[in-house]
This record gives structure tokens, C-alpha cells and sequence, in this order.
């Protein structure tokens, strides 16, 4: 989720920045759908925005997550980087909140490629740093392939 941070900030990612930090505060009733809103005017921002806003808060809904976990990495698969292990854990949530579409994954699953709508093809002129959604799958005994089939 946040391997890019060990990379200095570039000076365009600076400007990006300020120009979000000098925007006037206004009273958003859903933060999600504000940053899904604006994932093309702060594309980095709106996806750390969206990790970390999708992390569920309350104490029961934190009993929530960890039982997510346990769902995860089980005992005979135990061995998942914490990279993998976050991947998973936001793709769940992704997936719960209607932002990731399950025949995707069922496709994804089954080795396919699933082609982007019109509107995902708009968003590909939005340049991301190299590596911004790296993770390392050779690390982990499992693939997330068996995750959504056990899904």
C-alpha cells in the first residue's frame, strides 16, 4: 500500500499536494465517494485516500477485521507477506463496497484478463509512478488465486 513512500517525493507529487491541501474544506457526508469523485484530479492521493478509508474503525468492526484475517491467512497458509496480506485484505473490502466487480475476480482467478469499461479507459491517461501497486507474490507460499476461490 504504501511501498512508493520510500521514493522522495517528486516535485510534481509535491505541487499535487499543496494544490489538495490548499482546497477549501467542505462538509462531504461520503469521503469514499468524494475521493472515488476526484480519483483523477489526486490519483495518488484518492488511492491512499481509499486504502485508508475503507479501514474499517470501530472496535466490533475491528473483531470484523481480524476475523477477515483469520479467514485469510489460516493456519496451513500462514506464510503470506504482510504485502499480500494487505492486498487481500482491501481487495475484500473493495469488493464488498461494489468497487471491485466479483466476475472480475472470477476471471482474474481462472488466469483471464478482463477488459476495462469506457470509463476505466478514460482513467488511463492518469500517470502513476512505476511500482505504485508492486507486490511481491514470489514471497508468499500461497497466490491470490487460491484466496478468491476459497471465496
Amino acid at each position: 500500500m504504501f511501498a512508493s513512500s520510500r521514493n522522495a517525493f517528486t516535485p510534481a507529487a509535491t505541487d499535487k499536494l499543496e494544490r489538495y491541501l490548499g482546497t477549501v474544506p467542505k462538509n462531504v457526508p461520503d469521503v469514499i465517494q468524494w475521493w472515488i469523485d476526484h480519483r483523477r484530479s489526486f490519483p495518488c492521493l484518492s488511492r491512499m485516500a481509499l486504502d485508508y478509508h475503507t479501514i474499517l474503525a470501530m472496535s466490533v468492526a475491528v473483531e470484523q477485521v481480524f476475523s477477515r484475517a483469520r479467514r485469510i491467512i489460516t493456519w496451513e497458509r500462514n506464510r503470506l507477506s504482510p504485502q499480500t496480506t494487505r492486498a487481500l485484505m482491501c481487495l475484500g473490502e473493495w469488493s464488498l463496497m461494489g468497487l471491485v466487480h466479483d466476475d472480475d475476480l472470477a476471471v482474474i482467478a481462472q488466469g483471464g484478463r478482463v477488459q476495462p469499461t469506457k470509463e476505466e479507459e478514460d482513467l488511463s491517461d492518469i500517470e502513476m509512478n512505476i511500482g505504485f501497486d508492486k507486490i511481491d507474490p514470489a514471497s508468499d507460499d500461497e497466490s491470490v488465486v487460491d484466496y478468491v476461490a476459497d471465496k
